[in-house]
């Protein structure tokens, strides 16, 4: 029995085989990881012909290949059945490895090779504000809202039990509502206290508006058409701060606590004129920022006080809401024509349908002649 004696060149000849085998086999699956780590585009796949192979199966990105390929695209290591370098088929479980450059336009020279930026893009950072924490902004309003309401029962508990003198309620009242919009616009500087300033400045020119309101029906400081003059000049204000900022908030803010706390202190024909004055005040804010919400919201008050006061004129007998509930479909028909140029026809149309609902509600309180000719212009101004 005959011991073959194996030589110790070819065992370490063997052994640095399998040593090259097992790097490629790491190398390629590195190379896998840093593909699915920072991914490149790949170029359009070559020719099956051209096209380098690779033992491992897995390509290789940014066109780099493995060192057991050779020029020809096939491995010289451990190639089964004597193939040799270069020549022959590639057994099935070799894959290609498509460069990102096409196979007959060759690798990018160093001109064309686009610059090597970071392997992943800097993170955007998110600046966190108090405008974006609607609880805070939620509060804010709720404050003013509180505040408001305070102010208009002070007003009218003071009218009602004789608390100070007159003068010294409405000049109060006025203070408050200087000192509250003063405040407003410091705050407004400031980036992360807005959502303050808009509740602050919201609340001082309501507040303003309804001290107009009390000086007038509750005291008669002023009479009737200059009070309504210079609550017209107050809401002009209040808006022409909102348009400034452009803050549909803030104008939709000063209409709706100027028109929601009205009837506490005003009734009657006065009450529609002064909601009145804040849809006028707010039609040119409209025309120019295009805010539907504040279109609807201006002429709500009217359109619903409007109706509530028409349905009592046969019992009043007070003339003058008759011209006023005139004066809310001209108004409403008035702002939805030019409006429906620039807004979408949905509120558009709800402002149309809205318009005439006071003159037909006084209409039918009055009935008779008179009603039918309140109602007859009222359809003449639709058509």
């Amino acid at each position: 029995m005959s011991t073959e004696t194996v030589d110790p060149h070819v065992a370490l000849a063997a052994e640095l085989a399998r040593l090259g085998r097992r790097l490629d086999e790491m190398g390629a699956e590195l190379l896998q990881l840093h593909k699915d780590a920072a991914p490149v585009a790949a170029g359009p796949a070559p020719d099956a012909g051209t096209a380098p192979w690779s033992r491992s199966g897995d390509a290789c990105p940014g066109g780099q290949v493995a060192s057991n390929v050779d020029s020809a695209g096939y491995s010289a290591q451990g190639a089964p059945g004597g193939i040799a370098a270069g020549q022959g088929t590639p057994p099935p479980y070799w894959t290609p490895v498509p460069p990102p450059w096409g196979a007959a336009a060759g690798p990018p020279s160093a001109v064309d090779r686009p610059a090597e930026g970071p392997p992943y893009p800097p993170p955007a950072t998110r600046r966190v504000t108090w405008t974006s924490i609607s609880g805070a902004r939620l509060l804010a309003w709720i404050g003013g809202g509180v505040t408001l309401l305070g102010v208009v029962l002070l007003l009218v508990l003071a009218a009602s039990r004789g608390w100070f003198s007159p003068p010294a309620r409405v000049t109060a009242g006025a203070l408050l509502g200087v000192s509250l919009i003063g405040l407003a616009l410091w705050l407004h500087r400031r980036e992360t206290a807005r959502p303050g300033a808009l509740a602050l400045a919201a609340t001082g020119f309501a507040t303003l508006y309804l001290v107009v309101a009390a000086a007038t029906a509750l005291y008669r400081y002023l009479p009737d058409v200059p009070a309504l003059l210079v609550a017209l000049l107050v809401a002009a204000a209040g808006l022409g701060l909102a348009d400034r900022w452009r803050s549909q908030l803030l104008s939709v803010g000063v209409v709706v606590g100027a028109a929601l706390l009205a009837p506490v202190i005003v009734t009657g024909w006065l009450l529609v004129a002064l909601a009145l004055a804040l849809a006028l005040a707010a039609l040119p804010v409209v025309l120019r920022r295009g805010w539907s919400v504040l279109m609807l919201v201006a002429v709500a008050g009217p359109v619903i006080f409007g109706s509530a006061v028409g349905a009592m004129v046969a019992v009043d007998g007070d003339t003058a809401t008759v011209a006023v509930v005139l004066g809310v479909l001209a108004v409403g028909l008035g702002t939805a024509m030019p409006a429906a140029r620039m807004l979408p026809r949905e509120p558009v149309a709800g402002l149309v349908a809205a318009a005439p609902v006071p003159v037909l509600a006084t209409g039918a309180a009055l009935g008779g002649w008179d009603g039918a000719a309140v109602m007859a212009v009222a359809a003449l101004a639709i058509a």
